[in-house]
């Protein structure tokens, strides 16, 4: 793939992220909880812990789908 296939392809799909429900629910669920918006959620990071937390959740680890 070209330079300007791949630039034109990411550019694409960050005007999709861009315009996510997902991801403006999620910035809007870290700024509420004072939690830096860095794109990422790990387990065991403070936005799983809060989410956990919001949910009710107990568990720490991510559940395993058998």
């Amino acid at each position: 793939m070209d330079s300007k296939t791949y630039n034109r392809l990411v550019g694409q799909i960050a005007r999709l992220l861009a315009k996510s429900n997902t991801i403006a629910a999620m910035e809007a669920f870290r700024r509420h909880s004072d939690i830096p918006i860095n794109g990422v959620i790990e387990p065991g990071s403070l936005t799983w812990q809060a989410l956990l937390q919001a949910a009710g959740e107990t568990r720490t680890e991510p559940a395993v789908c058998t």
